[in-house]
Formats: C-alpha cells, structure tokens, sequence
C-alpha cells in the first residue's frame, strides 16, 4: 500500500489526493500492529465521476519508481452514502514474483476540513525512510470520529471509532488544539445537518457505558485485533468522556 502513496505523491495527480482514514492514523501514531488493507482519500479538483477516477488511478499506477510491484485495477464500484454525496472504490491487485495482495482505495468528496489539510511527512517503516503527502489534520480526523460516536445506537455500532479516540487520546493529547477541534466539530456536524451538542454525546457515552451488547462488542473485537486485547471498555469510553470534558471547557 505504501508503494502506491509513493506513487501518488510522484505523480502529475498529487495534488488530487488527500489521505485520510485507519492507514493514515496507524501512522500518525507510529503504530504498524493495526493492519488495513484500504487506503482512503478525498479526492479534489476534479470532476467526480467514474471515468475520471479511472484514468487519474490509472495514470498513478503507471509512474515508475523501480518498486518491481506489478499493479492492475481489478474493479472499480461506488459507494453509496447516506449523504448527498457518493465515493467509489477501487480494488488494484499488486503482484511482487509469486506474491499477490488485493488493495482497496477509498475515494471520497464532500468532507471539510478544518482548518484545511495538511502536508504530513509518511513515514515508510519498511524502507526507514518518508515521504509528504497531503492528509488530514488531527482534529478533523477526531471531528469525523466524534460525529460517528454522537450516531451509536443499537443499530449503528462502529466500537472501532472508540478505540481510535481512546488511542489518539492517549499517544497525542498535548498536540490537540481544543480552539481548532470545537471548529472543526462544529463544520463537520453542520455538512452533515446535525447539531454538534457536547453535553448529549457525553449523556450518551455514559448510557453507552452501561449497555451490554456494546460492551459484548467490544470483547469481539479485542478477540480479532490483538493490540486491543489488554483494553477495557471502561477505559475505552472514560477516554473519550474526558476528551469531550476538555473539548467543552476550551
């Protein structure tokens, strides 16, 4: 996956690309133990349809920087969203000798930014080396991820927005800007026609907090992902509740 950033950034198309999601916060927080195998964007300045999205993906894979990896774009398909805005998903086999992965790109328009992204040097922990890349700042990562959690109900269970909260917490805390995540809440929830209210998330955190099924979820997922195995779901939501709390008092 990184050789295909690596192209990205190489490429004509560069500017188009704005990394964002699970492969972008593993690195952020120097972490190489939360596997993906999809890498997102939000995709600007261009016109958002299928066959422009084919030939910018097409013309990325084709740049040359003798990684000796074989790519083809097996399939392209679009998402549906619940907003009023559409992404579409590539899938690239890549082949090195007799070596085959299957990588998702994600892409997406519609999301703000705030303030705006950000140049972030990605770092390659297999070459010991980085490269810049336009990406998401810190805060609208956690705005995007708070608006998910102001969504939990029975029917709606992303435990893995907790975790990411709870690990940005805990590795970034002291390089959080409060000024600029409230800003950058009160953006997100508005382009989804939502009113961002601090003292409902954090009611509904400590119902959360009580409920069995979420917490039986939690469990399932430290079953399948072994760095979260040593975390308990008290922690997990008391994590968040305090970030909220900080949040509300800047």
């Amino acid at each position: 996956m990184i050789s295909i950033l690596e192209k990205i950034v190489k490429s004509k198309n560069k500017q188009n690309f704005i990394i964002k999601g699970g492969f972008l916060l593993s690195n952020m927080m120097s972490l190489n133990e939360r596997t993906t195998q999809d890498i997102d964007c939000l995709i600007k300045g261009i016109n958002f349809v299928k066959e422009n999205i084919l030939k910018i993906i097409s013309d990325v894979l084709r740049y040359d920087f003798t990684d000796f990896i074989e790519y083809e774009i097996k399939e392209i398909t679009e998402i549906k969203k619940r907003d009023k805005y559409n992404g579409f998903r590539v899938k690239i086999l890549c082949k090195l000798e007799k070596l085959e992965e299957i990588v998702k790109i994600d892409l997406a328009i519609g999301d703000v930014i705030t303030p705006s992204e950000i140049k972030y040097n990605f770092k390659n922990i297999f070459s010991n080396s980085s490269f810049e890349i336009q990406a998401y700042n810190l805060e609208t990562i956690l705005a995007e991820k708070i608006f998910i959690i102001n969504n939990l109900n029975i029917q709606s269970t992303r435990i893995k927005d907790l975790y990411d909260i709870f690990l940005i917490y805990s590795l970034k805390e002291f390089e959080i800007d409060y000024n600029i995540l409230k800003c950058a809440c009160l953006n997100t929830f508005k382009k989804r026609n939502t009113v961002f209210n601090i003292d409902l998330i954090l009611n509904l955190l400590n119902e959360i907090n009580q409920l069995d099924i979420f917490k039986l979820l939690w469990n399932n997922y430290k079953q399948k992902y072994f760095y979260a195995q040593k975390i308990e779901f008290e922690i997990l939501v008391e994590s968040v509740i305090k970030l909220l709390e900080k949040l509300k008092s800047s």
